[in-house]
């Protein structure tokens, strides 16, 4: 497709408007540079699954330092990185308790004694209805450079809930009470419910926020205009919080949908940054997506 090349290992990557090297090659990051560049940096996500695929992504990779943003989800062979980011992906590993167990096991999987800590802030009980379920993460990562904090927060429908023992709410050094237990947190109160405005409001000062990267949730219920007028509000939160950084990150579309133009993130009502997700799934391979709706290592990248 168009904008995209082979890097040296013959995977896809995503160069777009911004080009390439006068060389022809494509620069980027490399795991030092990643610790170096986020280090004492307190970094929020807010959005559904597609969103969770980013943060699930830079967590591994800070931690583990191998290949960024890759699993090898175009094989056969079940691969950690892969299970980590795609929940259903690799479901036949999953007992009847579901969720539940895979909530512990990617948990399990972020935390690494003297280098990375994470917790998370999960339950789906069953039949519940998705807005009224929790995945809220909250991960450091110890560099030479200084401690990175990520932060995740599930929205589907322009919601999120937080439980006590979450941070700011508990559960973080200096707080006395614990978090939950992966995947049977739905037995403890929501200490914050609020919608995306007013959750930045609420936690860019309680966190030290620095950068965020939002959206309202599924796209089908706020397509472009819903966006549009988002960018906005999301203007007026950082005027109001001067010092961060945000961030309307967009989705890559349906699959059906990945052959139709899409629109021009640079014609929002309001100039607000944007992690522009949408465009470079243009005309991509059908390939490329493992669903409808959800996509491979190659997009998520």
């Amino acid at each position: 497709p168009g904008g995209w090349c082979f890097d040296d290992e013959q995977m896809p990557r995503y160069f777009g408007v911004r080009g390439l090297e006068s060389d022809g090659t494509l620069a980027y990051h490399t795991h030092a540079g990643y610790n170096r560049c986020l280090a004492n940096k307190n970094i929020l996500f807010i959005g559904d699954s597609r969103v969770r695929y980013q943060y699930m992504h830079l967590a591994s990779y800070l931690k583990s330092g191998g290949t960024f943003m890759r699993c090898s989800d175009t094989s056969p062979v079940s691969d950690e990185e892969c299970y980590l980011i795609h929940e259903k992906m690799y479901s036949h590993r999953l007992g009847s308790d579901g969720w539940k167990e895979w909530y512990q096991n990617t948990t399990e999987m972020l935390n690494e004694e003297g280098l990375q800590t994470s917790i998370c802030d999960c339950d789906r009980p069953l039949d519940s209805f998705p807005s009224f379920t929790h995945e809220n993460r909250f991960t450091t990562t110890r560099t030479p450079y200084g401690d990175i904090n990520l932060i995740y927060l599930q929205s589907y429908q322009d919601l999120i809930r937080i439980h006590r023992g979450f941070p700011p709410f508990g559960g973080g050094p200096g707080f006395t009470e614990s978090p939950c237990v992966p995947g049977y947190c739905e037995s403890v109160d929501d200490a914050y419910v609020g919608n995306l405005t007013s959750t930045l409001d609420t936690l860019i000062p309680l966190l030290g926020v620095t950068h965020a990267f939002v959206n309202l949730g599924w796209e089908h219920l706020y397509p472009f205009p819903s966006q549009s007028e988002l960018s906005c509000d999301l203007l007026d939160v950082q005027t109001r919080h001067p010092g961060v950084t945000i961030n309307l990150i967009s989705h890559p579309p349906q699959r059906k949908r990945r052959n139709t133009k899409p629109p021009a993130y640079d014609s929002l009502k309001c100039g607000v940054d944007v992690l522009d997700r949408t465009s470079p799934t243009y005309k991509v391979p059908k390939r490329w997506y493992w669903d409808e709706n959800h996509v491979l290592g190659v997009l998520n990248r």
